[in-house]
């Protein structure tokens, strides 16, 4: 039997498009971890959503660090501002060097 690594991903931005693909890339080998600045964004959330939910600055370096990204495989910036989508995209691919970096831009 082989053993997989869980996945971690980390999303920034629980809009309704953050939060649609957070849904839909949580699997049982998946750590989900979705970050936004406010509380109010974690109500979209559905019930037996088993991500882990962060409160803050997804461009904020310590945050992204307690937050888990050095174990990240994939990182999604996902909020409604597109600045903020590329800062947060370079600082993961950048500065912690996830393999994987995909940004929203609604331009």
């Amino acid at each position: 039997m082989l053993f997989q690594k869980m996945k971690t991903i980390i999303i920034v931005g629980a809009g309704e498009f953050g939060m649609g693909l957070a849904n839909r890339l949580s699997t049982r080998n998946t750590r989900m971890i979705v970050i936004d600045l406010t509380e109010e964004a974690f109500h979209r959330l559905p019930g037996g959503f088993a991500g882990e939910q962060v409160l803050g600055d997804g461009t904020d370096a310590e945050l992204l660090r307690k937050a888990g990204i050095s174990q990240a495989q994939i990182f999604v910036a996902a909020t409604g501002d597109d600045n903020v989508n590329l800062l947060a995209a370079q600082i993961a691919g950048r500065i912690f060097h996830v393999p994987e970096v995909f940004f929203k831009i609604k331009r």
